[in-house]
């Protein structure tokens, strides 16, 4: 079983890896040399010793959460378990923490959603205030899209009560 667990944290960290590098190829991402990667697993300290920022533990469990998500279509047909709007969000969060811009088109197929229900979800999160667009200056067939500050404080209240729910009560054990 731990194989098996350590197998699909691998396959998930190379999946990461060739989103970013595709990012990368694609001029969305910038390279950042002092990054580090932090898994979910160590949530209190960068293996330098030095607490992990807040906004790195929230988009380390938006990440978890997509690929939880992502990780039901290995048994089941993904379609029954859509939820675009939220693949969206989720993807569109780990990118605003990051500092990587996002094309409507990425957001799309982060969706995991055909490109036309995906570009409705796009348009009602915008009328909801939580994504704006915004023309790309320099190739104007791309446009980007974003949290707006309402998105990214809904997104990072939503993400500090799944860190808050996960972390262990110690007052029931004192």
């Amino acid at each position: 079983m731990k194989v098996q667990v350590e197998e699909n944290n691998l396959q998930e960290q190379l999946r990461d890896l060739g989103a970013y590098l595709l990012q990368l190829a694609d001029g969305r991402a910038a390279p950042r040399p002092n990054s580090e990667v932090v898994s979910l697993e160590d949530r209190s300290a960068r293996p330098d010793g030095a607490p992990i920022d807040d906004s790195i533990r929230l988009r380390n469990i938006a990440r978890e959460e997509y690929r939880r998500r992502r990780s039901r279509g290995d048994y089941f047909d993904e379609y029954l378990f859509a939820e675009p709007a939220w693949d969206i969000l989720l993807d569109l969060y780990v990118a605003h923490v990051d500092e990587i811009r996002i094309s409507v088109t990425s957001a799309c197929l982060a969706s995991s959603s055909p490109s036309t229900t995906a570009l409705r979800w796009v348009a009602i999160l915008e009328g909801q205030g939580l994504v704006k667009r915004t023309g790309d200056k320099a190739d104007q067939r791309r446009t980007w899209v974003a949290l707006t500050d309402l998105g990214v404080q809904k997104m990072t209240n939503y993400l500090r009560g799944k860190l808050a729910s996960a972390r262990p009560n110690r007052s029931k054990y004192a």
